[in-house]
This record gives C-alpha cells, structure tokens and sequence, in this order.
C-alpha cells in the first residue's frame, strides 16, 4: 500500500493503556480530572471536553500517566478505530490507547491520526490470524508510513482541508432537517399541545390499512442489479428513507411484488429499541425490486381521506408526537418494544385543513429538493476525499489536490 517506508508504532510513540476506577468506589468519580470515553472520541478530531470526570483520590490510587496536550487517542476495543488528539490533560479508558509521540522532529500528531484513520489497523498490525481483535501487543506493531516531516505536515493540511469541506456539506444538510422541523412547528405548532383546535380524529379513521412485510432468510450483502431484496430496520430508522439499507433475497426464494414499496409509501418502525421504534419515513424515490420485512408497517390511506402523507410523516417525527407513539410501545426497557396495530388505529392524529397541508408538503418539497442537490455533492466530495487519502499514502499526492474541491 504504501510508497514510503514503515515503521512499527511502538518505535514512534509510546502506548498508554488507560482505566476505569471501579464504579462502586463512589470517592473516584466527581470534580477533578476529565476522563475519555468512546462516546467522548465523537466530538471529532479535537479532544477537548468529557462527559466524566475522576477524583484526586482516583488519579492517585489507580490510574497511570495522563495524557497530555497533542498526545493522539485511538479506541481500540468496542468500537475500534475512533482517533483524535487530545487538547487539555485528561485520562482514558480502558479501551483507549493514549499514543505520546517519542520526538516531534519525527511524526507530527496531525499526521499520525490521519495515518490511523487510513490504514486497515488489522492489516497493517501483521496479525490478521489471530482474528479482528486489537491490544497494546498488536498496537506496537502496527507498521505506520513515515514521510518526512514536510510531506508530513502537507498530508495532513491537504486531508484537514478536504475533510472540512466534507463536514460543512454535513452542517448544511443538517441545517435544511432543522428547517423542516422549524416549518412544522410554524404551520401547525406542538401537535400534542393542539393550541390551534385543528380536528382530532383516530388514525384508523383515516386508514383504508396497515400493512406487514415479512422477513426471509436473506444474504448477507445488498441486492444488485435486477435482484430482489428486503428493506433493513435501518432503511428508516433515521426517519430518512434509504433503499441502500436492504438485504439481497436468496434466488430460490419468491418475492411478493404485493411488499414491493412503492414512492410515496409513508414507513413504519412497528419493532426496534426502546428509543428509536416508531421511527416514519417517507419514500420520494426508491429502487425497484425492495420488499417491507415484517418489523416495518406500511400505511395505506383511505380514498378522499383529509390527510396528506408527508404531513403525517411530519407529524410522526415530531419530537412531542413521536414520544406519545413510543409510548404506545409494549417490552421491556431492556428489550425489543413493539407497536401494535390496534394501539396504532386507536392513535388520536391532529388533522389541520388539507389545504394548509398540501402549503406544508409544497415547501418540505422545495427544501428535499435542496438536500438532494447538497446530498449529491457531499458523495461527490466523499469519493474524491477517499481517493485523496488513498494516494497521499502512497506518495502519489498532487500538488493542487483540491483545486476541484
């Protein structure tokens, strides 16, 4: 893979192993030091804040060195392969390696992350029969192109820019799924609050039928070409409609074309984790061949019924409606909670005039318009971004890397 020479981690940088204090000891949790979890390394590539802090007592008693400013963070357990570099003094977990580098006129910390972030660690770790499994053994001999430190510091420019653009694509399309709640809650207000009186009718009322899918044995991989296959809970969990999330169907398996979803189908969670069932997505374009599997209901609406679906989409992904539906839930906190239908058909639905229903839908449609053009380019710049990352680390980086950009 690479064109300049390796060399093992453990030669370049030291490896920390951090602790948790045990839970029960209540004097080792509270004001004092920060400590890094997993969920912490989220925040992105700079490492400045935790959720957790340990005491004085704690960081005497059980814990090892600190790590300091500019020292790059990898998880390497659970969730293996989150890096950053750590801004302020801090302690880890135990599933986070602190990597202090050995001497700066040899790696830079910006370099090593993008390193990191690039390389297959279970590759690159010479240990790949011993299974996807890290530990500070493996760490220390994961092999690690080692540029100068000019080319150093221009890979990891060239990538920090790349990634920003990335990123504000990100906040941009964020920002347009901000808007569409903004516009709901300005057109209809709190939907639980009904402050403006609009009609309360039961969602059976308004329903020709809710239907099931069902699941067959499946492969492990998605459909292609003319191939049939089933939506994934994934496909609507984010209460987008992502047809890439399905699973191919077996060829001696026969598909239901009644199942098959359709544009303009409005999706249900029915079945999924205590906080994310009831997810609603809308379908605006799909491939064909997709089926609904028997944990996500489709919503079929009664002829000449006052109601159109993308306000109900609107309506079920509403922050306040949303947790009334969960609350229809059945299971316990720790298991699987699942919605009935006949809770569903009894679920009290606000219904404004249909005419300000159909204003609603023509401006989330000129917003989706917007966020299909901004989606479009953020894969665009997510293929090039994974190019760039390839040949910088093959020596094969340009000079104007982002003149297209």
């Amino acid at each position: 893979m690479n064109a300049w020479p390796t060399v093992p981690l453990e030669s370049l940088c030291e490896i920390n192993i951090g602790r948790t204090p045990s839970r029960s000891e209540r004097e080792y949790w509270g004001p004092g030091y920060p400590w890094l979890s997993i969920g912490d390394m989220n925040q992105g590539r700079d490492l400045i804040w935790t959720k957790e802090q340990i005491t004085e007592r704690a960081s005497q008693s059980v814990m090892g060195s600190m790590a300091q400013p500019g020292t790059v963070a990898l998880s390497f357990k659970l969730s293996i392969g989150k890096v950053g570099i750590v801004r302020k003094p801090m302690y880890t977990n135990e599933a986070i390696a602190a990597l202090p580098i050995r001497d700066q006129s040899r790696l830079l910390p910006e370099y090593l992350l993008w390193a990191l972030r690039t390389i297959d660690l279970f590759e690159e770790s010479d240990d790949a029969a011993m299974g996807k499994t890290l530990n500070k053994k493996k760490l220390a001999r994961l092999k690690i192109p080692a540029p100068g430190l000019a080319e150093q510091r221009r890979i990891a420019e060239v990538l920090d820019r790349a990634d920003a653009l990335r990123e504000k694509r990100r906040k941009s399309i964020a920002l347009l799924d901000e808007l569409t709640q903004s516009i709901f809650l300005d057109m209809f207000g709190n939907p639980v609050a009904n402050r403006h009186g609009w009609s309360v009718k039961k969602f059976g009322d308004i329903l020709d039928a809710i239907e099931s899918g069902r699941s067959p044995k499946c492969m492990d991989r998605p459909a292609s070409g003319d191939q049939w296959g089933v939506l994934k809970l994934s496909a609507v969990t984010s209460c987008e409609y992502i047809p890439k999330e399905n699973k191919a169907l077996p060829l001696e398996s026969v598909p239901d074309g009644k199942l098959e979803v359709r544009v303009g189908d409005l999706l249900f969670t029915r079945k999924n984790t205590p906080e994310l069932v009831g997810a609603c997505a809308y379908v605006r374009e799909t491939q064909s061949r997709l089926m609904i599997p028997d944990l996500i209901f489709r919503f079929k609406f009664l002829p000449g019924a006052p109601v159109e679906p993308q306000y109900i989409h609107g309506l079920f992904t509403n922050q306040s409606k949303r947790s009334r539906i969960q609350a229809l839930a059945g299971g316990s906190a720790s298991s699987m909670s699942n919605i009935s239908k006949s809770k569903l058909l009894s679920l009290p639905v606000e219904l404004p005039p249909v005419d300000l229903q159909t204003k609603y839908v023509q401006r989330i449609e000129q917003i989706a318009a917007m966020k299909q053009q901004q989606s479009a380019h953020l894969a665009r710049l997510d293929t090039l971004f994974a190019s760039i990352q390839s040949r910088a680390f093959r020596g094969e980086l340009w000079q104007d890397e982002l003149k297209d950009l």
